[in-house]
């Protein structure tokens, strides 16, 4: 799953992964890697600032949601798989929680 160790990489890259796991899992209900595919599409095409995402398909988003990455993958990329998930959950009604931690997902930003 996830390459990382101790190291301070190594630890933004679990603090991600289980935020993206709980996010997919718990708040957006566990959607098809389809339904996160066409839902990006959808969000991509309505976007007016079409630099802050990337075409998520079905194999990018089961690799982003199980971990399998050695180092933290394109901002866009875990942008849009977060606003398609916010998008899945509040159309089903779904609660979704705050971050767990500030840093969870702004390491994406910097490295």
């Amino acid at each position: 799953m996830i390459m990382g160790g101790t190291s301070r990489g190594g630890r933004h890259l679990t603090l991600l992964a289980a935020r993206i796991s709980k996010l997919y899992r718990v708040e957006a209900g566990e959607p098809t890697y389809l339904t996160l595919e066409k839902t990006a599409e959808t969000v991509i095409a309505e976007a007016t600032d079409r630099d802050f995402f990337r075409h998520l398909p079905r194999a990018t988003a089961c690799d982003l949601v199980g971990g399998k990455y050695k180092r933290i993958p394109a901002w866009p990329k875990i942008h849009t798989l977060v606003i398609v998930c916010h998008r899945i959950a509040g159309k089903s009604n779904l609660p979704i929680s705050p971050l767990d931690r500030a840093d969870a997902f702004s390491c994406c930003e910097t490295e």
